[in-house]
């Protein structure tokens, strides 16, 4: 392991910096917590949304507490994690479109 070059997912320690700053937002009034997340993000073409159920939203409250039933296939969630891999080139976004969206 060098420290300089390694690579490590955030995974849970994320989370707790996520909520804070998305509950910033929510005081500013600036984001709901109720809205589909479709409209925060950058995508006006696509949108994502559950396979199983396309005409219920995903909100942030859903994605706060793990309730928007959003799975990702090991095999691609993995890949991220090597060096020089393109995800890294990704933004959020692209990233939920490429691999959660199955319509894409």
């Amino acid at each position: 392991m060098d420290i300089d070059t390694s690579i490590f997912p955030l995974a849970s320690i994320s989370k707790t910096f996520i909520a804070t700053a998305v509950m910033q937002l929510v005081e500013k009034e600036l984001v709901d917590l109720d809205t589909d997340i479709n409209r925060y993000l950058f995508e006006s073409v696509q949108r994502i949304y559950h396979p199983d159920y396309p005409s219920h939203s995903i909100t942030l409250r859903k994605l706060l507490s793990h309730t928007a039933s959003i799975t990702v296939k090991p095999e691609e969630q993995n890949m991220q994690y090597r060096p020089d891999d393109t995800a890294f080139d990704e933004t959020l976004a692209e990233f939920c479109l490429k691999y959660i969206n199955p319509s894409c």
